[in-house]
């Protein structure tokens, strides 16, 4: 650590003292790189379509008022990112077009959001993402400011996020192993080399604090870039950090990227959409992610342009950080859609996630992505072993998702408490019997216990994996999970389950959608209809155990819970001190 810390007061020694007062812009885009942007937006349909909306959303920047100081619960975040946006976008506008309307715009929104009286630092991604738009604004937007406005900005750079970033009261994100420190590095990093002539010794130790705390997120992504927050998470993390890093190698500093984890990182997220649109959304995550900023990064880093094969045949996504997009696609000139090699991916690490699918093109292809890991996990939901599946252009199998926190939190749940009594798992959409694994006695599962990936199988005609979960549950001796996608575009599940000392009842669920049509057809099959189509779900277990199958709407009981689903499943009574083997058989009907 000292070495690298000399290695980075050599590196800043260099870097701050050319960062004079006339040296702008010195964020992403230098003078004159502007024609490298042109130039790719001229030769590919795509980035035409991306400038155009960027375009878009500074016209409804120009025609809205400016960002106020208002809360929603505890945040100031819905306002921080609303600036953010209107203040990329804008710039990106003036900066490509010339358009007064877009600095005049532009010039609004920095008098308002840099006049608050702080940008909210005990929830620092308010001060991050608010810190970020401003400190773009004020590089690509310095020739053509006035000095009282740039003197405004760069006071309330230093002393609304760069002051209360350094100040023990606020600091505490830098602890943390989250998103939380790829957003909120990136915003102060950016604050840092916006204003660094003007205080070069915060500006340090703000690049230093980045150095010193990076490493645990990075980190998570070993060894294969599974993300353990999931893919809403992850787009949202990795989307910064690949800003952060873009901007640190241009300003001559190596960013840190860990063992190798995070540069293959853009393979899960290529992995986690299924055909049916939808993302394998674990953990608080929404399955409608989107195009993500990030994977043309990673198409350049790897010089692999499969990883944008969802990206381009998607709609082009409102992000507000989209002009980010066309630096990074700058680099490729002209991206295309090249159809990835492999049609199953696994990411090991502290949440070891998998998919497969039989067919990138085939938009009735079948896939599933099912995972392990614990759930005292940032974020995480008691769903080890749980699974979605999508066939014949449907999500069959689905995750809950996540409540919306400020209702919660209004409500005065203990949601970010992840011990095993926290309120965090009352909710619904939190605890493992609403999501597609098993559950034994009705409790809940081990927190602490962790859900192994034991063996990938690769075999001709299937391909999944064998979990153990036998650490997550502690009233049963053992519990093993062996899910593989079979060439017809069948899903099998092998569930074996060891009991103890003493019998137990096996509740064996599948999520569905609340307008999916169920139909029990016996004692072991029950019948899932969707838009026309039909998946025949069978169980079968060791003779003599009798099988209840069981279909049930999941209607919160609570004012602060919107989430509704159907479960459905198996439910049997497993004798003390027996092994019990289970098929389940997930089957498309093709018409």
């Amino acid at each position: 650590m000292e070495l690298l810390a000399g290695i980075i007061a050599v590196v800043l020694s260099s870097i701050f003292p050319s960062l004079s007062e006339e040296a702008h812009p010195r964020l992403l885009l230098a003078k004159g790189e502007e024609c490298r942007i042109v130039e790719a937006v001229g030769s590919s349909d795509y980035l035409r379509r991306v400038d155009s909306v960027v375009f878009s959303q500074a016209a409804e920047a120009v025609r809205t008022t400016p960002t106020e100081y208002r809360m929603t619960g505890r945040r100031l975040l819905d306002q921080s990112r609303r600036s953010l946006k209107r203040l990329f976008s804008l710039s990106y506008a003036y900066r490509f077009s010339g358009g007064r309307e877009y600095l005049l715009a532009a010039v609004s929104e920095l008098e308002s959001v840099c006049s608050f009286p702080d940008w909210n630092p005990s929830h620092y991604l308010d001060v991050a993402e608010m810190c970020l738009g401003v400190s773009i604004a004020y590089d690509w937007l310095y020739d053509s400011l006035s000095s009282d406005v740039r003197s405004l900005v760069c006071e309330a750079i230093e002393r609304l996020a760069l002051d209360t970033a350094l100040d023990p009261a606020y600091d505490r994100f830098y602890n943390g192993v989250s998103n939380w420190l790829q957003v909120c590095n990136t915003g102060l990093v950016f604050g840092a080399l916006a204003i660094a002539d003007k205080a070069p010794d915060k500006a340090e130790r703000i690049i230093r604090n980045y150095f010193d705390s990076i490493v645990r997120t990075v980190d998570s992504y070993d060894p294969d870039g599974a993300y353990p927050e999931g893919p809403m998470y992850w787009s949202y993390g990795t989307e910064f950090n690949t800003l952060l890093n873009y901007q640190l190698e241009k300003a001559g500093l190596k960013p840190y990227t860990g063992k190798g984890g995070f540069q293959r990182t853009g393979e899960y997220y290529l992995h986690s959409m299924g055909p049916s649109g939808l993302f394998f959304n674990y953990s608080d995550g929404g399955a409608r992610c989107g195009a993500s900023v990030a994977e043309f990064y990673f198409a350049v880093v790897n010089d692999d342009p499969s990883l944008l094969w969802n990206t381009l045949r998607q709609p082009v996504p409102d992000s507000r950080l989209l002009p980010a997009a066309l630096i990074f696609a700058s680099e490729i000139h002209s991206p295309r859609a090249c159809e990835p090699e492999s049609l199953s991916w696994l990411g090991r690490g502290s949440v070891p996630v998998y998919y497969a699918r039989t067919s990138w093109e085939d938009p009735d292809a079948s896939f599933f992505g099912v995972k392990g890991g614990r759930s005292n996990h940032s974020h995480s939901h008691l769903d080890q072993g749980s699974f979605v599946f999508d066939a014949l252009g449907e999500r069959w199998v689905v995750d809950l998702g996540n409540e919306d926190y400020t209702q919660v939190e209004k409500a005065g749940i203990d949601l970010w408490n992840m011990s095993q009594t926290s309120q965090r798992w009352d909710l619904i959409a939190y605890d493992n019997m609403h999501h597609s694994t098993m559950t034994f006695d009705g409790r809940l599962q081990n927190v602490e216990g962790k859900c192994e990936v034991v063996r990938e199988i690769k075999k001709r005609n299937r391909r999944g994996v064998l979990l153990d979960l036998s650490g997550c549950y502690d009233n049963v001796a053992s519990a093993c999970r062996e899910i593989c996608l079979r060439k017809d575009g069948s899903l099998e599940i092998r569930d074996a389950v060891g009991t103890a000392d003493r019998p137990v009842r096996m509740d064996w669920n599948l999520m569905t959608g609340e307008d999916t049509d169920c139909v029990v057809m016996d004692s072991g099959e029950i019948a899932l209809h969707r838009n026309g189509k039909t998946l025949v779900v069978s169980f079968h277990g060791p003779k003599g155990l009798k099988i209840e199958s069981r279909v049930e709407k999941c209607v919160p009981k609570t004012s602060y819970e919107r989430i509704r689903a159907k479960r459905t499943g198996f439910t049997v009574w497993l004798p003390a001190g027996t092994d019990n083997d289970f098929k389940i058989t997930l089957k498309p009907i093709r018409k």
